[in-house]
């Protein structure tokens, strides 16, 4: 992915809003903003894509959705302007917004309740 920075602006003057509604963005991680490559640990995300992702999250919400868990996810991605589904959505941390906001987490884990039924 390598859009030029100018495109931004002029996707930014498409408007924040249709039908009184926000835009956000959700991005795959493995084979959309990083390319699929034999060993998952080797997949990485090149600077420009960063660089346009950052700065599509000054302008939206971004999120970037993975079957990976949340500690690879955000050192792979390397930003805390972004929203993370992890663990195939079951783990979220929204995006940081400045050292002042840590932000939220949440775990869904429904593996635990439902461990004597998957042993079964």
């Amino acid at each position: 992915m390598s859009m030029p920075l100018n495109k931004l602006a002029e996707f930014e003057g498409f408007g924040h809003e249709v039908f009184g509604r926000r835009f956000s963005i959700f991005l795959d991680f493995d084979g959309t903003l990083a390319p699929i490559v034999e060993t998952p640990v080797l997949a990485e995300l090149s600077p420009a894509t960063r660089e346009v992702v950052d700065e599509l999250s000054r302008i939206y919400p971004v999120a970037i959705v993975s079957g990976r868990g949340l500690d690879d996810l955000t050192e792979k991605v390397g930003l805390g302007g972004v929203a993370f589904a992890a663990n195939h959505g079951m783990t979220i941390r929204s995006a940081t917004l400045g050292k002042a906001s840590k932000g939220f987490e949440m775990d869904h884990d429904i593996g635990g309740e439902k461990s004597a039924a998957i042993r079964e």
